[in-house]
């Protein structure tokens, strides 16, 4: 078509490299770069063919310092610095940068997870664990009175059970420690200078 290289092997077209002008129906005023064999992966690669960024041709999965991509953005990486950077440059006094967990549910109802944190790890046996969970849920789902719960729950015992969880911040009953007794909680208040260390205005 118009604006297309393409690149061929034994005769049949194998990749393609595309401008599609703005009278194109489909993806207009776009330039297209990939694979026309049935399953075909792109790879951007660097010094020396290091694959920077691979997109799997079989679910569409985008690699970042992966070939084998297991979810739909999958970042690995050796360093100990910082792996995901979001930087906003707004010199207002507006909320930037933000981070969206956001479900798109058609059904939502009281008790429904919205986003959860995990933070794995492996055990000494090589495999591979949650140590803790932070998350959220529905409490009311009603247009103009909604409530949400938010929870936080470190693994004890190889479990991170997300009905137990050590603290509960609700929006209909406050704070809430241990609540299901998962296990023994040693709940500590320490200060050196403060006038108050615990301080209940009812």
């Amino acid at each position: 078509g118009l604006g297309t290289f393409a690149l061929q092997e034994d005769g049949s077209t194998t990749g393609i490299f595309q401008y599609r002008g703005s009278t194109n129906g489909t993806l207009p005023n776009t330039v297209r770069v990939g694979s026309n064999v049935a399953g075909g992966s792109l790879a951007f690669t660097y010094a020396g063919g290091t694959t920077g960024m691979y997109i799997k041709g079989s679910d569409g999965k985008v690699g970042i310092g992966t070939t084998s991509p297991s979810a739909p953005l999958h970042v690995v990486s050796s360093t100990t610095s910082d792996l995901l950077r979001l930087e906003g440059t707004d010199t207002g006094n507006s909320s930037a940068p933000d981070l969206i967990l956001y479900r798109n549910s058609s059904s939502p109802a009281v008790n429904d997870f919205i986003g959860i944190i995990d933070f794995k790890g492996k055990d000494d046996g090589g495999n591979e664990k949650y140590y803790a969970r932070m998350g959220a849920k529905i409490r009311d789902a009603s247009a103009g009175s909604e409530d949400g719960q938010l929870f936080f729950m470190p693994a004890r015992d190889g479990s991170t059970d997300v009905s137990n969880a050590s603290l509960v911040l609700d929006s209909g009953f406050g704070a809430v420690f241990n609540e299901g007794g998962h296990a023994a909680l040693d709940f500590r208040v320490e200060s050196d200078s403060n006038a108050n260390m615990i301080f209940v205005d009812a």
